[in-house]
């Protein structure tokens, strides 16, 4: 079984700051200050301690998150009752029919990446791909056991510091299906869209480059694939509910030479899970 490592700038990097708009670096106190005291101050800070004390109980929340999503997946096991147990276990008629084709086909070799993108994708951006993957039932059917889920399982983690809502696929319980549907499906579509990133395979899971922008709707049951090197986000909501399931593909081989947060060769620490999806080459 491949054993999986952070960097150990996961620990320092990219705190963010939701009252000041600002992700920030902390190694220590001294230079937290020398970095970003102006800053902090320009945007309105009149606390110096309530901002620090943010700051470590974050890096303190990363540095315990394997032993806290461990600790919450064993709690919902013994605690949630689901409502739809069917729809935890993969099973290729969740999906379109088309979706399938188009990953039998990536995964068959017979066309070439330009061909594949003209037959099955449609194009919204600059290696942006959009094409509708699931039935309209199974995604009402998550929703409702998202929400269940949320209104009776209170000891849950949040994804980053950026996101107040969201679950993590394993204290959800769809590991499994995730694991599947990225063997299955989403490794050889990724194989043929972004081959230089592919590397010698997709084997974990959990950037930014072009000044372009470009929009896109949300549609129950439409998958968009990219590099996840565009700089990307969502637009505030004027009314209804959004709920996205975000699959970060990762190749160890890729990864391994240099870390996406610090741009430095990776520094590993160990993980009880994917971590960032480093591995010791072998």
């Amino acid at each position: 079984m491949t054993k999986f490592y952070r960097c150990d700038c996961f620990v320092s990097h990219n705190v963010f700051l939701a009252n000041y708009r600002l992700h920030v670096k902390y190694q220590n106190e001294w230079q937290f200050w020398n970095d970003y005291e102006g800053v902090l101050r320009e945007r309105g800070m009149e606390d110096r301690g309530k901002v620090l004390d943010s700051v470590k109980s974050e890096v303190q929340r990363r540095l315990n998150l394997d032993e806290t999503i461990a600790k919450n997946t064993e709690h919902a096991k013994k605690n949630y009752q689901p409502l739809q147990p069917q729809i935890f276990s993969y099973k290729r008629d969740w999906f379109e029919p088309k979706f399938l084709e188009f990953a039998q086909v990536c995964d068959d070799g017979l066309l070439n990446q330009s061909q594949i993108i003209q037959r099955y994708l449609d194009t919204i951006g600059t290696e942006i791909y959009t094409i509708k993957a699931l039935k309209p039932d199974f995604c009402a059917k998550m929703v409702r056991e998202l929400d269940n889920f949320n209104d009776n399982i209170l000891q849950r983690s949040r994804p980053n510091t950026m996101n107040s809502s969201g679950l993590i696929v394993e204290e959800f319980g769809l590991l499994d299906f995730v694991n599947q549907m990225i063997s299955e499906l989403l490794a050889p579509i990724s194989k043929i869209l972004f081959p230089e990133w592919y590397g010698s395979g997709i084997d974990s899971h959990k950037e930014e480059d072009k000044q372009e922008y470009w929009e896109a709707d949300h549609v129950p049951g439409v998958v968009m694939f990219h590099r996840a090197r565009h700089l990307h986000g969502t637009l505030p909501l004027l009314s209804g509910s959004r709920y996205n399931l975000l699959t970060w593909l990762r190749s160890s081989s890729v990864r391994n030479k240099l870390c996406p947060m610090c741009k430095s060769p990776p520094k590993l620490i160990p993980s009880l899970h994917m971590g960032d999806g480093f591995t010791v080459p072998s």
